[in-house]
């Protein structure tokens, strides 16, 4: 059995891959890691963030109200992804309207931590 282009994935290749999404930023965005170092985590639970890098020792907590700007972000992605999906909902699937308003209040709920890990992650990368 041949797999193609697959048989010819060396090691190395994967590595390049590996060490490719290790250092980029916005897979450290995606996985909530440090900005710095991309290496340590951002929280330590769902919704509390870890005072500074476990690996760098970057400090995570830069000034009493830092992060107010990143409730913007969060802001802007919440309505961005609620309004695309209430009008998807309403118009190509033809749900009440009723039916829209609940399921994007559910979908509001749901998203809250997404946003909040999200946004926050973004703002200190803009800022550092």
């Amino acid at each position: 059995m041949q797999l193609g282009f697959l048989s010819k994935l060396s090691i190395s290749g994967v590595m390049k891959i590996s060490n490719l999404k290790k250092h980029n930023d916005m897979w450290s965005v995606i996985t909530q890691k440090c900005p710095k170092c991309n290496q340590g985590n951002m929280f330590s639970t769902l919704f509390t963030m870890s005072s500074s890098c476990s690996h760098c020792g970057q400090d995570f907590e830069i000034e009493p109200g830092f992060y107010l700007g990143a409730m913007y972000i969060s802001y802007f992605f919440t309505s961005f992804f609620l309004l695309s999906s209430s009008l998807v909902l309403r118009f190509y699937f033809e749900f009440d309207l009723l039916v829209t308003l609940a399921i994007a209040s559910i979908l509001s709920v749901l998203l809250i931590p997404i946003a909040y890990r999200l946004s926050r992650r973004l703002w200190l990368g803009i800022n550092l």
